[in-house]
């Protein structure tokens, strides 16, 4: 459902805001950068017990073992975690969109909405907060809220092919066959050979009854692609 490359790192938090001279913080975003799994989850636990930690850096410390915990499948452990940190970190929207997606990736949907939501209400111009609330609309079936979202990421992020894709895959379930075909013609004037889009402008163009010499040509070249 989720795409890594588009998800790694979104949220975390400056290093420099948790530790500057504290030897088990360091250790913790060193661990947590080389993916050391439970060592990482132990560093941050010592790290929360290093005297004269302010608030605000307890609040990101939180946060950054949330994304830990996350990344290992503890999802109910993250969550607790960003629940314990949204009191105290200084940009409350990054913690509830990082928990919004533990809940996307536990599969709770409605949670997932509501937390991107509030994390939109904070920052409406994030365009990574709409996509993910558009993933997990989608996975919720709520179609056209999902356009809304992918649109909206779209608007105020890069030109980003995952995200046309997943749009031009609403569109087509909508019925705006002509929206998907030009979404997946966007996509190839990026990727000119990703043969997903190649596949799905074959079958907006087959069902629009539109260009079907066309879709013919498509549908090869995705399974040239494909096979």
């Amino acid at each position: 459902l989720l795409s890594a490359a588009l998800v790694s790192g979104l949220y975390t938090i400056a290093p420099s805001a948790i530790a500057q001279s504290e030897n088990w913080c360091q250790i913790a975003i060193q661990s947590h950068a080389n993916n050391l799994g439970l060592a990482t989850i132990e560093a941050y636990d010592l790290c929360l017990e290093t005297e004269g930690l302010p608030e605000s850096g307890r609040g990101m410390v939180f946060h950054q073992r949330g994304e830990a915990k996350r990344e290992l499948g503890d999802y109910e452990g993250g969550i607790e975690d960003f629940n314990m940190a949204l009191p105290l970190v200084p940009q409350p929207e990054k913690t509830y969109a990082a928990r919004g997606l533990t809940y996307l990736t536990a599969g709770d949907y409605e949670q997932a909405i509501d937390d991107l939501s509030i994390a939109i209400d904070y920052a409406p111009e994030d365009w990574v907060n709409w996509y993910i609330q558009g993933l997990a609309n989608e996975a919720a079936g709520n179609t056209r809220a999902a356009l809304i979202g992918y649109s909206s990421a779209l608007r105020f992020g890069p030109e980003n092919a995952s995200i046309m894709l997943r749009r031009a895959n609403v569109r087509g379930g909508l019925g705006d066959y002509k929206g998907a075909i030009a979404d997946h013609s966007r996509v190839l004037a990026i990727d000119p050979d990703d043969a997903s889009a190649y596949n799905g402008r074959a079958w907006n163009r087959f069902m629009a009854e539109i260009e079907l010499e066309e879709a013919l040509v498509d549908a090869e070249r995705a399974v040239e692609l494909s096979p």
